[in-house]
């Protein structure tokens, strides 16, 4: 019996040393889901909307009249006809290829890789949590599953993105996402801007049927 004691008191002696000398540094940092979720929004909050004038949110009760918003649908759900501009914007799903857009004689394919291409906001969304690999820096890298959703409001094409993932970083181990945000998409121009972001919940994270983009005392 003293055996044991004696084992237990040198096990929490030394996590109680190395969390004095490494625990600064990441070595032993935990932290709980709340912390985790402060340090996520905190970046980012950081990262400036550069179109306003719309909001993404899953607050039902709140929702202005009809007409000033629109639910999302995701996948061939959102396969169509779309009145745009004047003309009649064609969108088709098409799985891992992401979403073909016909519009006149212009023809685009919404993925990831596009998103990169064109948005520097949406490759700052996938470097968010400083993430750790191998005990080097890297990046989530986002993918076609992660566009959750395409839709035509308001004459303009609105894409909403989110990833729900595990990330590993110094003191951080929790299940987390980046949060659903969305940009409005310039398809003639090849321009992405960011709109904002929803605060979301572990209950309403994966439901696309949660979500709305609705227009503020701003938009047109």
């Amino acid at each position: 019996m003293k055996r044991c004691v004696r084992i237990i008191c040198s096990v929490l002696c030394l996590l109680i040393t190395a969390t004095a000398f490494c625990g600064c540094n990441g070595c032993l940092n935990f932290s709980t889901y709340e912390d985790d979720v402060e340090y996520l929004y905190k970046k980012i909050n950081a990262i400036p909307v550069e179109y306003e004038g719309y909001v993404l949110t899953d607050d039902i009760k709140n929702l202005p009249t009809e007409g000033e918003y629109v639910q999302l649908k995701e996948g061939a759900e959102i396969n169509g006809d779309y009145p745009f501009n004047g003309g009649t914007l064609n969108i088709k799903y098409e799985g891992l290829d992401g979403y073909e857009f016909l519009y006149g004689g212009l023809q685009k394919q919404l993925t990831a890789e596009y998103m990169e291409a064109y948005s520097e906001t949406f490759v700052k969304m996938e470097y968010v949590w400083d993430m750790y690999k191998d005990n080097k820096p890297c990046k989530v890298q986002l993918d076609i599953t992660d566009i959750k959703s395409v839709t035509v409001f308001d004459d303009q094409v609105f894409v909403v993105v989110s990833r729900w993932s595990r990330y590993l970083t110094a003191g951080m181990s929790a299940y987390m996402d980046i949060p659903w945000h969305f940009y409005r998409w310039d398809l003639e121009k090849d321009e992405l801007f960011y709109c904002g972001y929803c605060y979301t919940t572990r209950d309403t994270v994966d439901n696309v049927y949660s979500f709305y983009i609705k227009r503020t005392s701003t938009g047109r």
